[in-house]
Parts: C-alpha cells; structure tokens; sequence
C-alpha cells in the first residue's frame, strides 16, 4: 500500500446560492483532492464549530463503491482534539453510504480543520466520487445555521499528467506563513488570480499595487518570474506562492481563483495565522 499526501470559476454565484457563508456561522466543508488508485490520501475537513461543546457528531455520504475510508484522525488545535474518535459505517446501500463520526474530545473551531479522513481510491483512472457532509450535530443539537460544502475526489493519475492546464493543490493547507500552488499551462496564455473570503468578499486581484497577501511566481526550474504576472505564459509547469500579511488578513478560509484563456478554476486554502 502507498500512502499519497494531499497538498488538499469559484463564483460569487456559488457563494449566493450558499446564502452568503460568514464566518460565525456553522460549516463543514470537504476541500477538493486527489486520491490516486491505491494510495491512501488524507483530506483536511475544514469549517466552523460553534462553542461551547461537549461532542461533535458528523455524517457524511459518499459512494464505498469508489472510496474506502480508513481512518479518522484528530489533533491538537482541530475541532477533534484527541483520540476519543468513533465512526460508524452503514454500507447498506453501497453507492450512498454514510458514515457517521462522533468525537468527545472536542473543541470549538472557527474556519479551521475539524480532522483528517484518510481515504483510498478504489476506482479507475478519471473516477470522481464524492464527499458529503449532511448532517452536524453539537452536543446533541443541529445548530441553527449550517452550510454543507461537499468535496469532489478524483480518482486516478496526477492531476497534471492527464491534465495539462490546471491548479494544483497548495502546499501546506492549512498553514500560518506561506502555501504554494502549482499550476499549468497547455498554451500560451495570459493569467489572472483572485481570491476571495468565503463569504464571497473579493480580497485581492493578482497583481495588486497594494497587496494584503503577497505573491510570487516560479518557473518549473524554481526561478522566480518578475513581472511574469503582466505577460503571457507559455505552456508548462509554474508555482505561485502566497504570503499573507499578518495583520492585513485574517484567519480563515479562503479561494484562490486562476482564470486563463481556456478555463476557470479554483482551490480552497486555510490561513491559520
């Protein structure tokens, strides 16, 4: 067995279809990943866990015929803060099974990580199986207001084998200094990136003549590009790193969009600050 480490348009349309994500609110969202037949993945569940609390029960639905969850892991600052994790498996109905996680040593969290799925892909190259959340409970009660964000998996090679224009998954998430993007290009192409909070705020266009996140780009060489942002890209392998500026940016949750000629896409990062 191999064990595979996920580095796991964003539209405004989206966030006004989620009735406006705000931070005090209860969420549980399930970032997208990459889960490569045969090697075991780990997924950062992310959200916001009102206090005070007791226990934390989640479920979630996803198809058993595409992925095998293995473990669940807690940590010190996630929602699940210790060990006392138990999960229940109902596979009756094997391409909608839930699986229920029920924690008491917890701790709330606000846009942060709740814990770690360790999952397999169990399906063929280009394979997409999905992680849902559908139901939270704190100490026993559904909060008032919940936003559930489901999390797409593929299943298969690496993204960028199969895919020749893409944004990859950043590295570290979460992470309090810096992350790093890897994208690619197929063709010569001007880029765009935005991000935005997840209440659908526009934080920072890149480039930016005052930036609250710092920025910068690298060739597949690991060479930096100055200025590349205001050229065209020719087709191949880049990274772009990002550096929040601690007092400009607040801890959160957070979507890097890239738009080129071609296409629209986007990644959610964690600021832990």
């Amino acid at each position: 067995m191999h064990r595979y480490f996920n580095k796991s348009l964003f539209t405004l349309l989206i966030l006004l279809n989620s009735n406006l994500l705000i931070f005090s609110q209860s969420s549980v969202i399930v970032p997208d990943g990459d889960t490569p037949r045969g090697y075991v993945s780990e997924i950062l569940v992310i959200g916001t866990i009102p206090g005070p609390v007791s226990e934390i029960q989640i479920k979630f639905r996803y198809n058993a015929q595409l992925l095998d969850i293995k473990k669940i892991t807690g940590g010190a600052g996630f929602a699940f803060a210790g060990p006392d994790i138990t999960f229940n498996n109902n596979m009756a109905i094997m391409d909608s099974a839930i699986i229920t996680i029920i924690g008491s040593n917890v701790q709330p969290v606000e846009n942060g990580t709740i814990f770690v799925v360790e999952i397999e892909g169990l399906a063929g190259p280009d394979s997409i199986a999905i992680l849902e959340p559908i139901e939270l409970k704190v100490n026993g009660d559904k909060p008032d207001s919940i936003v559930y964000i489901p999390g797409r998996m593929r299943i298969g090679d690496p993204v960028f084998q199969r895919f020749p224009e893409n944004l990859g998954l950043n590295y570290p998430n979460p992470f309090n200094f810096n992350t790093i993007f890897p994208f690619s290009i197929n063709k010569k192409t001007k880029v765009k990136f935005y991000i935005y909070a997840i209440d659908g705020k526009l934080v920072q266009e890149i480039p930016s003549d005052s930036p609250m996140i710092e920025y910068y780009l690298f060739d597949s060489n690991g060479k930096p590009m100055k200025d590349a942002i205001n050229n065209s890209f020719e087709m191949g392998t880049y990274e772009i790193e990002l550096i929040p500026i601690n007092w400009k940016v607040a801890k959160g949750i957070y979507f890097l969009v890239m738009e080129t000629s071609i296409k629209i896409y986007h990644r959610t990062f964690v600021y832990m600050r």
